[in-house]
């Protein structure tokens, strides 16, 4: 498994390393949050892990809200204040 997520990674990050023209997404997520993975963290009992994605237009807000556990946002085009 964890093979297979280092190789994932090593191609996601190989197909963000171009310098040739603009990279035009063939993938386009509906606005709004939008679930990729989710799934049951083997190790730690009663814990899950859960990947998505959010697509939000300028001026859109999060509610407040509480997460038990860790979050990762990363931020791949424009600016967002956390």
């Amino acid at each position: 498994m964890r093979g297979a997520l280092a190789s994932l990674l090593l191609v996601s990050l190989a197909g963000c390393a171009s310098t040739g023209p603009d990279i035009v997404p063939t993938y386009q997520p509906a606005p709004g949050l939008n679930e990729v993975l989710r799934g049951e963290i083997e190790a730690a009992d009663g814990y899950e892990l859960v990947v998505g994605d959010i697509l939000m237009m300028p001026g859109d807000a999060i509610p407040p809200h509480y997460h038990y556990g860790e979050e990762f946002i990363y931020v791949l085009g424009g600016s967002a204040v956390i």
